[in-house]
């Protein structure tokens, strides 16, 4: 016998939105994500991650480096070595020429010494298409404005046999968009 407990939206998937909202995290609905990832073919939250760019980095980061930083970013390749990437990008190891110091000096994207300058948000139903397939993640987790995490939330059921009992189980691992 199964016991239906109800659909993942309001039993798993708004409880994880709520309390990343209640330990910090802004909650961003699905319509605003939309906007500021100018449609569902945008991986990135870009004016967010320009600004914070511009912000964590001052003298070295302009709005034109910024946006080519983005462009950069968005460019990744969808594979493990993008994924690689990406995560250099997060603990700063990219780096850009700075004119003024005539040498290469590594980007902050996230700050880890002052952890409150960063922005950490958090939105539901990220739908995603590249113009042939179309994915759609329940919550996606973003610091800066470059997603971090995908959750898929399942629902929680009850069932006699093995395996008798099946919690909500959160699957979370780095956004390979």
């Amino acid at each position: 016998m199964h016991l239906n407990l109800g659909t993942e939206t309001p039993t798993v998937q708004q409880p994880i939105i709520k309390y990343a909202g209640e330990i910090g995290w802004h909650i961003v609905s699905s319509d605003d994500a939309l906007t500021l990832r100018m449609g569902e073919n945008g991986t990135l939250f870009y004016r967010v991650l320009e600004d914070k760019l511009i912000e964590l980095n001052p003298g070295l980061v302009t709005e034109e480096s910024a946006a080519e930083i983005v462009r950069d970013i968005e460019a990744v390749r969808n594979n493990i070595e993008g994924n690689a990437e990406i995560l250099s990008w997060l603990r700063g190891e990219q780096s850009i020429y700075d004119d003024k110091e005539k040498r290469r000096r590594n980007v902050t994207v996230v700050d880890f010494e002052h952890v409150a300058k960063n922005i950490f948000q958090v939105t539901d139903e990220w739908q995603y298409t590249n113009g042939r397939e179309t994915n759609r993640a329940d919550i996606m987790f973003l610091i800066n404005g470059i997603p971090v995490a995908i959750v898929e939330a399942f629902l929680p059921s009850i069932t006699r046999g093995h395996p008798p009992l099946s919690f909500p189980v959160l699957i979370c691992e780095l956004c390979k968009n």
